[in-house]
């Protein structure tokens, strides 16, 4: 994301805080969805294509 387009308040966030924002973190575990677009293809394979 271009610094020039970003909001603000999404630059200021930390890494968790923007996932639980988007709804990529629920009850402190990342969801499949967020797990899919920022995971590394390890852990995908592993927690998901398992």
């Amino acid at each position: 994301m271009s610094r020039e387009r970003a909001d603000d308040n999404l630059l200021s966030l930390s890494d968790e805080d923007l996932l639980k924002s988007i709804g990529g973190i629920k009850n402190g575990y990342f969801t499949k969805g967020s797990l899919l677009l920022v995971g590394k293809p390890e852990a995908i394979e592993r927690l998901i294509l398992t």
